[in-house]
């Protein structure tokens, strides 16, 4: 809808953005709106919105707000430091409903937005503006990312949040373990589509993989285990080869013991492992 081809970058220049210098192409019928107080904004999250910072909604902002709380399906460009983050925060806060509850009788919340990012920083930032510009809302979100306690996701999706900000993987995880429910989802946002969509062909290629070779061993544990998963996928036999030097022995036996596991040396006939 709005596409920024050059933009000034500095301080602050997300909140108080200077549009002298941008050039846009808007689909037709798509209203600039200049004010925030002009887009039928709840008082609530006005007050979170100045309490924030902003000022002025920005070009992105002022184009693709409206749009999105009137129900319609769209499409946004604009370069980084824009406002993209802000005006999904933005436009989630007015969109879900705090007051819901699920079933009535219980203090359940339902999860009415989700919201796909393909890296964890920027679905944690996501999580963080919509707590920042909601605060006066009390909206409940959870960002739903790898790398974080699974026990602690499931705790906080069966508790109740109004919207969940994660990266593909943990969220279809909590999809599957019935964790997370969408049936009351309204509004589904795709942060950088494209890179959502690489992901999402990185992993039906992935399904084919049966062997993984590290040259070097990582060291980080978590980032071991992440990187031999790539093979043996859905109940598929996979087997991962790891090139070892004597530097790296140390390594590779704290991983055998906080897995639990033993990494034997590699037989003569490795095809007798595929």
């Amino acid at each position: 809808m709005a596409a920024p081809t050059t933009s000034r970058r500095g301080p602050g220049a997300a909140r108080n953005m200077d549009d002298d210098n941008l050039t846009f192409e808007t689909s037709p019928g798509v209203e600039v709106v200049s004010s925030f107080d002009q887009m039928g904004i709840k008082d609530d999250l006005l007050r979170g919105i100045y309490g924030y910072g902003f000022e002025k909604p920005s070009a992105i902002q002022q184009r693709a707000v409206l749009p999105i709380i009137n129900g319609r399906d769209v499409i946004a460009q604009a370069q980084s430091g824009t406002g993209k983050t802000s005006m999904i925060s933005l436009t989630v806060c007015q969109v879900v409903d705090t007051a819901v509850r699920d079933p009535p009788s219980l203090l359940f919340l339902r999860v009415q937005a989700l919201i796909l990012s393909p890296t964890r920083e920027l679905a944690s930032q996501t999580e963080r503006v919509m707590l920042a510009i909601g605060d006066y809302l009390n909206i409940q979100v959870h960002a739903c990312i790898g790398g974080k306690s699974i026990g602690e996701d499931i705790r906080r999706l069966e508790h109740g949040v109004h919207a969940v900000s994660g990266t593909p993987g943990r969220v279809c995880d909590m999809i599957k373990r019935r964790t997370l429910r969408t049936r009351a989802i309204k509004l589904l946002v795709l942060v950088r589509s494209l890179s959502l969509l690489k992901i999402f062909l990185l992993n039906c290629y992935l399904l084919k993989v049966s062997l993984v070779i590290n040259y070097d061993l990582p060291n980080n544990r978590e980032l071991y285990i992440h990187r031999i998963g790539r093979s043996g996928r859905f109940g598929r036999k996979g087997v991962a080869i790891n090139f070892v030097r004597k530097d790296d022995i140390r390594i590779l036996r704290d991983i055998e013991q906080y897995y639990s596991t033993q990494i034997d040396e590699m037989p003569m006939n490795v095809a007798d492992l595929i």
